[in-house]
């Protein structure tokens, strides 16, 4: 049974945090196999602004947010005791318990991309697309936000937490 732990990159903002995550994501590993897939993080902002700044295209877009996963990656192997970083979802299907194979995207989404170039489509939505392509049993997204909201918490202040949110819901939303 794999867990994907999808690691959003805005927890680098919060260093102790992250390091007792990564702590307790190595202690995991001794008895379940996880896989790490990063967020894009301040690496995303860096190409979030230049997007915004340039205005090139949609796809270069896409592949810079690819490549801001893959260098938080790198970031979290040298915090995660006992991880490797892997571009090779052949590698991560062999990957057995007491190790934490860290999946860098870029190579595998180059090569094969069915999602949408837009800044839609998230770190989140690749990790989802890569858990279903592993037959993942879990998904869990790790971030600074505490739970799914109607509305963006760091922006309002009052946003209401979601308590409960079924598939169907959420694929209604628009």
């Amino acid at each position: 049974m794999l867990t994907v732990l999808k690691i959003g990159g805005s927890l680098a903002e919060h260093p102790a945090i992250l390091r007792q995550l990564c702590q307790e994501f190595s202690a995991l590993a001794k008895e379940y196999r996880i896989l790490i897939i990063p967020g894009g993080g301040e690496f995303a902002d860096i190409a979030r602004k230049l997007y915004k700044n340039y205005g090139f295209s949609n796809i270069v877009a896409h592949k810079m947010g690819i490549l801001s996963m893959d260098q938080f990656g790198l970031f979290l192997s040298d915090i995660v005791v006992n991880s490797f970083v892997t571009y090779s979802l052949e590698e991560i299907r062999k990957s057995a318990k007491g190790k934490v194979p860290i999946f860098l995207p870029s190579t595998s989404m180059f090569r094969e991309d069915p999602l949408e170039k837009s800044w839609d489509v998230t770190s989140d939505s690749i990790a989802a697309y890569i858990a279903n392509l592993l037959q993942a049993q879990k998904l869990l997204l790790v971030t600074d936000v505490d739970g799914i909201f109607y509305e963006d918490p760091k922006k309002k202040l009052d946003a209401k937490l979601i308590e409960e949110l079924s598939a169907q819901e959420l694929l209604s939303w628009n």
